[in-house]
């Protein structure tokens, strides 16, 4: 073997080094456990709804939303969206929850990874979930809520 094939063999192995690195990262970033809330908050609230989407149970994901919300899918057949939920390469986070009154904000974090031989890319968005106080129960007030 001369010398430029071994020098194409050894960036090779370097570049596969750095992928499996890279892999091995995101995949200890995205193992954490489920956050842990009160029972009755709305982070509680919105992680319950958050699985029910994710197992597609449209009666349950339905109990957990608001009476308007509620009211905006009732004959939509395509509730809960089976392109909707998480997936093994997306971590969904709790940021932050600002509380009025009966009313809850909750902003969430969500990253996403990719990964090939060649690239390795990862994205990050915010997105927020009204939720709702009602007969003492937190309900997402959003019926398409979805990552």
């Amino acid at each position: 073997m001369g010398k430029p094939e071994r020098t194409v063999l050894a960036i090779g192995a370097g570049v596969l080094a750095l992928v499996l690195i890279a892999v091995v990262v995101v995949l200890a970033a995205g193992s954490s456990e489920p956050q842990d809330f009160p029972p009755g908050s709305p982070e509680a609230a919105l992680q319950q709804y958050v699985e029910t989407l994710r197992t597609g149970d449209r009666e349950a994901a339905l109990a957990l939303l608001s009476a308007s919300a509620r009211e905006r899918v009732k004959d939509d057949d395509y509730f809960p969206s089976p392109y909707c939920g998480g997936t093994d390469d997306r971590r969904v986070r709790i940021t932050d929850t600002v509380l009025t009154g009966d009313r809850a904000i909750i902003t969430v974090t969500v990253q996403e990874a990719s990964s090939s031989i060649f690239d390795f890319d990862q994205y990050e968005y915010t997105q927020t979930v009204p939720m709702k106080l009602e007969d003492g129960q937190w309900r997402v007030d959003e019926p398409y809520v979805c990552f």
